[in-house]
């Protein structure tokens, strides 16, 4: 497969394309198992990941892999399985640890007592009993990886970042803007301050870390190009863990 996309014109980056390819058919042999088993109509399939991929995959995005931008966050979500009509789109924004209570729910598995998952089930939009979850959405990632230490919230189309070592924030109309090139925190001042409240308040409540302080031992040559241009791509990995950040 690999040499299939090296010798195509237009293709970016052959590594991915083939790994993609070789994704959707492996992806193809599970759901014709489940056919031949006669068991889709007791089995949920999920695809999505885990985060933003690099930059040049991700255009026209802001960002990418480690950072709080779109680039870095949005990502995949497809489930098939009973009850959930096919060929249908959400907008809603969700979380990957809303997953954990949707397969709860799915299953019929209650909680244990006096527990309270993270995220919030997706059942109801995917049984198509409500068109939205109304709820605040928040990031946090206090360390240097392909971004600088941040944290962000959602409310809505609207987008704050808040950038803990320059003590500066970013307000994104993600409706109108969403590759995120328009910063609004200098026009909409009010709404920068109000969701930068509730984005401290949120973090108090998880008691999250937030490094205000540059990590002088810090070299971004040292860190590797997650979604870097080629040419900005750093060399050795020294230094790379920060001691004034949490782990990702």
């Amino acid at each position: 497969l690999l040499e299939k996309y090296r010798t195509r014109n237009g293709v970016i980056n052959a590594a991915h394309a083939a790994t993609v390819e070789a994704m959707d058919a492996n992806i193809g042999r599970v759901l014709a198992a489940l056919e031949k088993a006669g068991a889709t109509q007791r089995t949920h399939v999920i695809f999505t990941s885990d985060n933003g991929g690099n930059r040049e995959l991700v255009a026209p995005l802001n960002g990418a892999k480690g950072s709080l931008y779109q680039g870095g966050l949005r990502i995949p979500a497809v489930i098939r399985g009973p009850g959930i009509p096919g060929g249908r789109r959400s907008r809603n924004t969700i979380l990957s640890m809303d997953w954990f209570p949707t397969v709860m729910e799915l299953a019929n598995i209650k909680p244990a007592p006096g527990t309270k998952p993270d995220g919030a089930s997706l059942v109801p939009i995917l049984h198509g009993k409500t068109s939205s979850l109304a709820r605040d959405l928040f990031w946090h990632f206090p360390c240097y990886s392909g971004g600088k230490p941040s944290s962000a919230i959602r409310s809505g189309d609207w987008k704050l970042i808040e950038f803990f070592e320059s003590k500066t924030v970013e307000l994104y109309d993600l409706a109108k803007d969403p590759g995120e090139r328009h910063d609004l925190a200098t026009e909409e001042p009010e709404r920068a301050a109000a969701m930068l409240a509730k984005l401290h308040a949120w973090q108090e409540t998880v008691k999250a870390p937030r490094p205000t302080d540059p990590n002088p031992a810090y070299d971004p040559a040292s860190v590797r190009g997650r979604g870097r241009p080629p040419g900005e791509r750093g060399g050795n990995r020294k230094n790379r863990q920060t001691p004034n950040a949490a782990k990702p």
